[in-house]
């Protein structure tokens, strides 16, 4: 539903004001929806609204689906690990960024845009979802000339002990780098001195690859398309990292701090992640990080 919503919103042409608008919209999906069926739940917003606090936002059927939705992944005990049903709700935090790449959808450009939804338990990511509302499923697409229309999304999604899903199927990694091959997503003009540059040398990297986007540049990771993502400075939020970390997790990876530290994303926890990031998709290329850097 969310990605239909941007989706919509982009054909029918956005200035400024016009992406905030689309912004809050479906935040208020999200966020509305999950505190329609779970009142009690910490929901946070990028614009800090909680699920207990009304967005004002006037309720469509969207919403209702979305809450339905939502509602039905989190109490079917058919779907959900058998050890969740003794986490209690006050135990869970869930993370939302509404619109990802917002800035960028200013301009025109639609690649980094992405709608993130992770769910901490006492602090530690535990499960998320990632919509690339922008996608073209098939590589004969022309992603410079198709239009919007002709997108049709797609999520990555997971949960612990129930494993990492791309739309209904279980995701795994294309492996399109050779074995040992060391390939770093790094900001656009992140490599050219200070903290980033002195990161990105420890890693010897075989290639670097300007990318930006929490959700885009994790897809990059999980899909094994990079297998390193740098960011020592101060750029992101716990909005952005809850489930690229839940996510990351999930595949055998990890998302720390530029000193090797998790994040904690319990209710009341800072929003910024002041301490940089740096995220791999698996236990190969943490090795890598860990020898890199000194960590233990």
């Amino acid at each position: 539903a969310a990605g239909d919503l941007i989706r919509r919103g982009v054909a029918g042409g956005l200035a400024g004001s016009g992406v905030a608008e689309l912004s809050a919209k479906v935040e208020a999906l999200v966020v509305d929806g999950l505190g329609a069926s779970f009142p009690d739940l910490a929901v946070v917003g990028r614009g800090g609204a909680c699920a207990g606090q009304p967005s004002q936002q006037e309720e469509d059927e969207e919403g209702v689906e979305a809450a339905a939705d939502l509602a039905e992944f989190m109490t079917s005990s058919g779907k959900l690990p058998v050890e969740w049903g003794v986490v209690e709700l006050d135990e869970i935090t869930v993370w939302v960024d509404p619109l990802e790449g917002a800035l960028d959808l200013m301009g025109g450009a639609t690649e980094t845009v992405a709608v993130l939804v992770g769910m901490a338990v006492d602090g530690i990511p535990t499960a998320g979802a990632i919509h690339l509302p922008f996608h073209f499923p098939t590589s004969t697409t022309n992603e410079t000339t198709a239009t919007v229309t002709e997108c049709r999304g797609r999520t990555l999604w997971g949960a612990e002990s129930l494993g990492l899903y791309s739309g209904n199927k279980l995701h795994y990694s294309d492996n399109v780098l050779p074995l040992g091959c060391r390939v770093v997503a790094l900001a656009p003009g992140g490599g050219g001195g200070g903290e980033a540059a002195g990161r990105l040398a420890a890693l010897h990297p075989d290639k670097v690859v300007e990318a930006s986007g929490a959700g885009r540049v994790t897809a990059m990771l999980l899909d094994g398309r990079v297998t390193h993502w740098v960011c020592p400075e101060r750029a992101t939020g716990k909005w952005d990292m809850c489930a690229a970390e839940a996510l990351l997790r999930i595949a055998g990876g990890n998302l720390v701090d530029r000193e090797g530290h998790n994040y904690d994303y319990s209710r009341g926890c800072r929003l910024g992640n002041e301490v940089g990031v740096v995220a791999v998709a698996s236990q190969r290329a943490w090795k890598a990080c860990a020898e890199a850097y000194g960590w233990k």
